[in-house]
């Protein structure tokens, strides 16, 4: 028995022996009231307990997922540069607005601009492309036509991460085209704000773009150049923005099925656009 309890039942016998019984039933009733207020307060001490013993534990924080990474091992077994068509004349930029003036007036228009010559390795490859990145180069065109036509090349590109996987079927992934920048572009607009080492012409973009052709039928050239997608769709697969959070990168190579060989290689990064 408790002290409190000891003390308290002493009281009580002492007090019976003084007073009537009525006296010793209200003491004997204070001993069971102090008892239950015992009872009482364990019972809330043990259901806080198991309250607390049912509480699920905290989740885990969901494992980081590292930022996406080229693989440069795809360049260096895979890409095999097919000599008779070497890209010449390459360079870096992207296509976007520059302001050109015609007296006091200013206006805009698009094209290649922020260019800067680029050094391709492992024989033809292109480099490491961020989104919105763009690359041109020019070919010997007779040399270039005499390894078929369109249906002989293709964009073949894996995932970087998991090259297994075989080449992507959706041709939406990736830049299916080699010619798909504007021959206007490379031909820009008289008195404008990119400085030297730009074509200019007067006139429209068609009048402009057919100059450039002119220039490089004289040289016996032909443009090739493409940009590097900003956004990726995975309409074959099952892939969500917390999957690549940081995007992807993707290697591809513009093959040729008659020579086996690949004219360009190059690997860029894509992001998540569900």
């Amino acid at each position: 028995m408790a002290t409190f309890e000891k003390i308290l039942a002493l009281s009580a016998l002492a007090a019976c022996s003084f007073t009537f019984a009525s006296g010793c039933s209200s003491l004997n009733q204070m001993i069971q009231d102090a008892n239950k207020g015992k009872e009482t307060e364990q019972a809330d001490a043990n259901a806080a307990a198991d309250t607390k013993a049912e509480e699920p534990a905290a989740a885990e924080a969901p494992a980081e997922i590292p930022p996406p990474e080229p693989n440069p091992e795809l360049r260096a077994s895979l890409l095999k540069c097919n000599s008779s068509v070497t890209p010449t004349d390459v360079q870096t930029g992207v296509v976007g607005k520059y302001k050109f003036t015609e007296g006091m007036a200013t206006s805009e228009r698009t094209g290649f601009i922020d260019k800067k010559p680029l050094e391709m390795t492992n024989g033809c490859f292109l480099g490491e492309m961020q989104p919105g990145a763009c690359v041109s180069w020019t070919v010997n065109e007779e040399k270039y036509k005499a390894l078929g036509n369109s249906n002989d090349w293709e964009v073949q590109c894996v995932y970087s991460d998991d090259p297994g996987a075989g080449v992507i079927k959706n041709p939406n992934e990736y830049p299916y085209s080699m010619e798909s920048m504007k021959t206007y572009y490379f031909m820009l607009m008289c008195n404008h704000d990119q400085g030297d080492g730009y074509e200019c012409a007067e006139g429209s973009n068609s009048m402009r773009g057919g100059k450039w052709r002119e220039k490089l039928d004289a040289e016996g050239k032909l443009q090739m150049g493409f940009c590097a997608p900003s956004g990726m769709l995975y309409q074959e697969t099952a892939y969500e923005d917390k999957d690549f959070p940081g995007g992807r990168w993707v290697y591809c190579q513009y093959y040729n099925k008659q020579s086996n060989e690949s004219m360009v290689g190059f690997e860029f990064l894509q992001t998540v656009r569900n």
